[in-house]
């Protein structure tokens, strides 16, 4: 299923250097989680074992998280669930079994508690998979460690109901992603980390339409539909079809310094995988090829924590490190331009078009401020010329008159004055009528 290197780390290089550093956030005093960058690009949340953080993503600042109260425990993972600006708002959940919903208020950068529910026993929620989602409702989906899945609609402004509750026994989810048809016909995919299996469950019953073994431990999965990602104990990064659990390629990755997960996701719209690891790198990958493109390694400790976010402008990187009881960073590298992301191609035309359209209105202009420019000082040049023979003539130097405006003036006024009609006006007349 392809090779891992076994090279040292050093020996990858930086090959094509077209991402650039742009933030680097420092506050958490813990391993960091789980991160999310809202739909606008405007606040990151983080979590990890000293709670959740919000960061302010256009000044790289922190800013107020709401209390967590009672239940003061880890963060395991983080979500953004309503998309539109107006209510912006994060669901994210616990080592302890809370899931927790909050509402920016009223764009002040402030959150506020708006829900708050134990599920099953209250063992760990390993995951939240986010669906279909409107301005006043969302599709979601969480799993817990003891192997119950269940599926919600959140409805502003604070209403959780319940669509199934399923429990897998001998599992540990480790994944969830909504794929195929929209709204209330999406399908989810559910993958169990100790025996490597995928599970496609019906989105409205959780009934299990099929299911495949991939083989080994997952430590980490993210799905792009058509297609997912998983971290292989055994086989570093792999890549499969989400329909059928068909094995198409492995990305190679370092060789592990120790059994230890590591979070693997889609950038650049799928065009890319994007991985961490235990050894401080960072690596981007092509998705058709699995040719390495780029790699960071801004620590030497772990990095397990990553996660992308992509607009039409920009494309974006976020790592966290996960070293237990000491201070974690987090790193936000960012790419510009249109190629930023790959979408379809046919915005790739249309794109190329309009900047294609730009071209030529701006070869248009030039042209136009070229020719009225000679038209320009080819007047005042011919006026000197007419004011040097002492000859009579209005002040054109505003309207930037033509040669035959010129001598059509010249003629009116001063035939009568010489003997010989000025040759040079009466020929600019006979060339411009």
């Amino acid at each position: 299923m392809g090779v891992i290197f076994s090279a040292p780390v050093n020996s990858f290089k930086r090959l094509t250097g077209r991402y650039v550093l742009t933030s680097r956030l420092s506050g958490h005093t813990d391993a960091i989680t789980c991160v999310s960058l809202s739909k606008d690009g405007s606040i990151l949340a983080s979590g990890g074992y000293d709670g959740l953080r919000l960061w302010d993503m256009k000044l790289s600042r922190e800013i107020s998280a709401p209390p967590q109260r009672m239940y003061n425990d880890a963060i395991s993972a983080v979500a953004w669930v309503i998309p539109d600006d107006a209510y912006l708002t994060l669901c994210y959940a616990t080592s302890l079994g809370m899931l927790i919903f909050c509402r920016e208020a009223a764009g002040q950068q402030r959150f506020e508690e708006i829900l708050a529910k134990r599920l099953g026993s209250g063992t760990a929620i390993t995951c939240i998979a986010i669906g279909t989602s409107d301005r006043a409702a969302t599709r979601l989906a969480t799993a817990s460690r003891d192997g119950l899945v269940q599926a919600w609609v959140f409805t502003l402004p604070n209403k959780l109901e319940n669509t199934f509750s399923l429990n897998f026994n001998n599992t540990i989810p480790i994944g969830l992603a909504f794929i195929n048809n929209a709204g209330e016909n999406e399908n989810i995919l559910f993958f169990d980390l100790v025996n490597g299996n995928m599970h496609v469950l019906n989105g409205k019953t959780g009934v299990a339409s099929s299911s495949k073994q991939l083989g080994g431990l997952i430590g980490h999965v993210a799905v792009s539909s058509p297609l997912f990602v998983i971290d292989s104990v055994s086989n570093g990064f792999a890549l499969y079809e989400a329909d059928t659990g068909k094995y198409l390629r492995t990305f190679p990755t370092p060789a592990r310094a120790r059994t230890l997960p590591r979070q693997v996701t889609f950038g650049e719209d799928g065009g890319v995988v994007v991985g961490g690891s235990d050894n401080g790198v960072v690596a981007i990958y092509d998705r058709r090829t699995a040719a390495l493109l780029e790699i960071f390694k801004p620590t030497k400790g772990l990095l397990q924590t990553v996660q992308t976010h992509s607009t039409k402008e920009t494309s974006t990187i976020i790592a966290a490190s996960t070293s237990l009881k000491s201070d974690n960073t987090i790193w936000v590298w960012t790419r510009w331009g249109r190629r930023a992301n790959r979408g379809s191609w046919r915005e790739n035309i249309r794109t190329t078009l309009q900047w294609m359209a730009k071209f030529l209105v701006l070869l248009a202009a030039l042209g136009f401020l070229y020719q009225n420019t000679k038209a320009y000082t080819e007047s005042v040049m011919d006026q000197m010329m007419l004011k040097a023979r002492g000859w009579d003539y209005p002040d054109w130097s505003w309207d930037a008159p033509s040669y035959a405006q010129a001598a059509r003036y010249v003629v009116d006024h001063h035939i009568a004055n010489f003997n010989i009609p000025p040759p040079k006006a009466f020929k600019l007349m006979d060339e411009n009528e």
